[in-house]
């Protein structure tokens, strides 16, 4: 589903996003976007990774309900979790 990135409008898509509770949405140019995921994980494939490192990475942030953003690569075993409040470094 699309989500709704305040700073890169109007949406981004993840490979899953998690949420708890009442799904909140609205439509947009016709499409149904998410408003409240609260958990974003992206699969790094060799040609998405910076961009899901770097700048997709700052657009999520804008997002109010986001608490954690998983990396998850797919040429080692290797997950990195970024959580709200913690520096990501």
């Amino acid at each position: 589903m699309k989500l709704k990135v305040p700073t890169f409008a109007p949406f981004q898509y993840s490979d899953l996003t998690v949420i708890c509770g009442e799904r909140k949405s609205e439509m947009m140019g016709g499409l149904e976007v998410l408003l409240n995921p609260q958990v974003i994980i992206e699969d790094l494939s060799p040609s998405t990774e910076a961009y899901d490192r770097g700048a997709k990475f700052i657009y999520y942030k804008s997002i109010p309900s986001l608490n954690e953003y998983l990396l998850v690569a797919t040429e080692r075993p290797h997950v990195k979790q970024l959580v709200r409040g913690l520096r990501d470094e």
